[in-house]
């Protein structure tokens, strides 16, 4: 069995994990998908807020293609996330949810954590410092 699993973001606390047994049906007689890696537009997904989930399919002849719109989506536990067809994930309630794109026996699985807001004040040193704030540089 494939397994690979990658941290996202240390707020959002998001894991990917990618596993299969291989060889999803194939009628072409073409490289068979081996495993699916879904990524993220977003580190953080806040209640309400919608991310584009990215299902990537690597292959048995070593190249990966996105396969997002070919894959079954489903989000548990229900109530926690919505999820289309399209990977567009919905944050409905703050908690856990896990995330899986299926495609024949090979599936990825993605722990989502929503959250309620972003941090009011961001504390360093135990002191709490100033607002927080995005900020935008020019170059």
């Amino acid at each position: 069995m494939y397994l690979r699993s990658v941290c996202v973001a240390l707020l959002a606390g998001c894991t990917f994990v990618a596993c299969g047994t291989g060889g999803a049906p194939n009628s072409g007689g073409g490289p068979t998908l081996q495993a699916i890696q879904i990524t993220s537009s977003a580190t953080m997904i806040l209640l309400g807020a919608s991310a584009q989930l990215t299902a990537t399919g690597s292959f048995s002849d070593g190249n990966t293609k996105d396969i997002t719109n070919m894959v079954e989506w489903n989000a548990s536990p229900i109530g926690v996330a919505t999820i289309k067809s399209s990977g567009l994930l919905t944050a409905r309630k703050v908690g856990n949810a896990t995330v899986q794109a299926t495609s024949g026996s090979v599936h990825g699985i993605a722990t989502v954590s929503i959250t309620a807001r972003t941090p009011a004040f961001l504390f360093v040193g135990g002191k709490k410092a100033r607002p927080w704030r995005r900020t935008e540089s020019t170059h």
